[in-house]
């Protein structure tokens, strides 16, 4: 059984600088550009989404809790007037993938959805990422969108 524990500040800055360095890597393979450019785009799409830092509104980072450590992290956003949420990020730490874990994560964040009585999830996924593309797609995302970094992913759910 998982949950979802909110990260505290120092831990959201924390994942920040993590959260940098290994989107920057992916989006330079991508765009094919230098790891700086990289960053910067990875700094000002953060600017973006996140545009009060740690006091966003509507937004949860936090980790994703097993029995008595975390086993991985989540970001969603929460978009009232679209009445979707937007999953920004999921990992499970490497020592703990290939045991259902992100599938968990996955439904936990469909029961909070549904509470909200949203009608979606949407996501982005690399090109390259295709274990986390064929595991979306096992549990009911489908493309609604290719563009050149990867695939805009969508689950609708039933209210």
């Amino acid at each position: 059984m998982i949950k979802f524990r909110k990260m505290t500040e120092q831990e959201f800055l924390d994942y920040l600088e993590y959260l940098i360095k290994d989107y920057s890597k992916d989006y330079a393979q991508i765009k094919k550009v230098g790891l700086e450019e990289a960053k910067k785009q990875t700094e000002l799409q953060i600017e973006v989404l996140l545009p009060k830092g740690y006091a966003t509104p509507d937004v949860f980072i936090g980790f994703i809790r097993g029995e008595a450590q975390n086993i991985g992290h989540i970001w969603y956003i929460h978009e009232h007037k679209k009445k979707y949420t937007f999953l920004a990020d999921i990992e499970v730490f490497p020592e703990f993938r290939n045991e259902g874990y992100a599938t968990q994560a996955l439904k936990l964040l469909e029961k909070e959805v549904i509470s909200h009585r949203f009608q979606a999830i949407v996501l982005h996924v690399f090109k390259h990422n295709f274990l986390a593309k064929r595991l979306y797609e096992k549990l009911g995302y489908t493309i609604i969108q290719e563009v050149d970094t990867g695939f805009n992913m969508v689950k609708r759910l039933l209210l």
